[in-house]
């Protein structure tokens, strides 16, 4: 079971691996350094394939595939209850954070429209997430989507970005925050 403590432990290491290789990852490496720590303290054993499978391809129509990077399942019965797009990187310099203020005073750039759109396309072909969690990361930054709120036959909108965003949050900002809102909505025995 996930304690915030964990969290709050996995989120300061997470920040301490960008600051120190401030130069970017590509996305392998920011899975293992970034986001594995923080699933992990979450409670999803990204060992386990009965609680988290990688890579995982999705047929979205046509015969047309694509792979999701993590899908998160709630036990043996493979009842997928999450998918995490993971997307690599960037230096703390490319967000426009001064890295001698960046803890204080975080700026960094967004997640890019099409790159929400990749997971909104991913979330309502492949996997159909009734209850779950659709999440965006690059390890520091996580936006947290409720996919109740795609209906079929929805095209992505910033209007629907909107509605079906419960979180969004910088691991360079507030390390109480940061941990409490990732404990809060996406630890394994939250779903």
């Amino acid at each position: 079971m996930a304690s915030l403590r964990d969290v709050i432990a996995a989120v300061a290491w997470s920040r301490a691996v960008a600051r120190e290789y401030d130069a970017g990852f590509n996305e392998t490496q920011t899975r293992y350094s970034l986001i594995d720590p923080v699933l992990c303290a979450l409670g999803w054993d990204v060992a386990d394939p009965d609680c988290v499978n990688v890579e995982v391809e999705v047929d979205f129509h046509l015969g047309a595939f694509t792979w999701a990077d993590y899908v998160l399942y709630r036990g043996k019965s493979n009842n997928n209850i999450g998918v995490v797009e993971a997307k690599k990187y960037k230096s703390l310099r490319e967000f426009g954070c001064n890295l001698k203020r960046s803890l204080k005073d975080p700026c960094f750039k967004h997640f890019k429209e099409d790159e929400r759109k990749q997971l909104y396309s991913l979330t309502r072909s492949g996997f159909r997430v009734s209850r779950g969690r659709a999440i965006l990361t690059d390890g520091i930054r996580w936006e947290i989507y409720d996919p109740r709120f795609w209906k079929p036959g929805q095209n992505w909108s910033k209007k629907l970005r909107d509605r079906s965003m419960l979180a969004s949050v910088c691991l360079i900002r507030n390390q109480g925050v940061v941990s409490k809102t990732l404990y809060r909505y996406l630890r394994r025995d939250s779903f």
